[in-house]
C-alpha cells in the first residue's frame, strides 16, 4: 500500500546559509513531491506532556495512513513536528545538529518514536575492524566496517559474501560462522 508522504518545509533565504535544504525542498515539489504548510498551534510543552504520557501507560501515537518528511534544524524537530504527530508518521530530516542539541534531540526523537525501528546493532569487534580483520562472531556491519561490501552476496540457505577471488565469509544467524580463504 502506497502511504502518501507530505514534505513539512519553513522556507530559508540565502542569509540562512541552509541553501542546501532549501534546494532540496524545492526539488522535492519540482518533481511532483506533495507538501503542507506548517499550520495549527500546539504548544511543544504540551505536545511533549501528551508524549510522555502516551509512553508511560504504553500506548501508541494514534496516526493517520500519512508520512511527513519534517525538515527541521535539530533543536527544533519536536517543534516542527507537533501539527502533524497525531495524522500520520514522521520521517525527520535534520541539519544543524550541533553538540548541544543532541540530548534534547534524542529524546524528542524517541517520544515521537523515531528511533524504534533504526537503532544499529552494538559494535563488540572494534579491534578487529581497526584492523581491517574479520573474525567468527561478526555481524553484517562489523563486516563491512572492517573490509567495505562485498564483492558478490549469495543469499541462500546460508548468506555468503565473497570478497574477492579467494576470500568467502558465511553467515549463520546473522554472524560469521566460517572464513574460506
Amino acid at each position: 500500500m502506497k502511504v502518501p508522504c507530505y514534505l513539512v518545509n519553513v522556507p530559508r533565504t540565502p542569509s540562512d546559509k541552509q541553501v542546501y535544504m532549501q534546494s532540496f525542498c524545492e526539488a522535492w515539489k519540482a518533481c511532483g513531491g506533495g507538501s503542507v504548510e506548517r499550520k495549527g498551534w500546539l504548544h511543544t510543552n504540551v505536545a511533549r506532556n501528551v508524549l510522555k504520557m502516551l509512553a508511560l501507560m504504553r500506548l501508541p501515537i494514534p496516526r493517520g495512513k500519512k508520512a511527513f518528511l519534517v525538515c527541521s534544524r535539530g533543536g527544533h524537530l519536536l517543534k516542527a513536528a507537533v501539527p502533524f504527530l497525531f495524522q500520520g508518521e514522521i520521517i525527520p530530516m535534520l541539519w544543524d545538529c550541533w553538540p548541544d542539541t543532541w540530548a534534547r534531540l534524542e529524546r524528542d526523537l524517541k517520544l515521537m518514536r523515531c528511533t524504534k525501528t533504526n537503532s544499529l546493532p552494538p559494535i563488540r569487534h572494534w579491534a578487529e575492524i581497526k584492523a581491517g580483520k574479520i573474525v567468527l562472531g561478526m555481524s553484517e556491519l562489523e563486516c563491512q566496517l572492517a573490509v567495505g561490501k562485498p564483492r558478490i552476496v549469495i543469499d541462500g540457505d546460508e548468506l555468503q559474501w565473497q570478497l574477492n577471488s579467494s576470500t568467502y565469509i558465511f553467515f549463520k544467524q546473522g554472524v560469521v560462522s566460517s572464513i574460506v580463504k
